[in-house]
């Protein structure tokens, strides 16, 4: 019984640690996201500037 114990917390304890990793890893997406949209953003503001003159 004790055994059993033991196996799920070290199943509980790993399974945090991934979850852990995993947010931080959707965190840097969200990031790179977000940096990704803001330069097309300024690639089309600048195209546009250039059109213009």
């Amino acid at each position: 019984m004790e055994e059993l114990r033991t196996r799920l917390q070290k199943y509980r304890d790993l399974q945090q640690k991934k979850h852990e990793k995993f947010l931080e890893a959707k965190q840097k997406v969200y990031k790179y996201q977000k940096d990704s949209y803001r330069l097309l953003w300024k690639i089309e503001q600048t195209k546009e500037q250039l059109m213009r003159t």
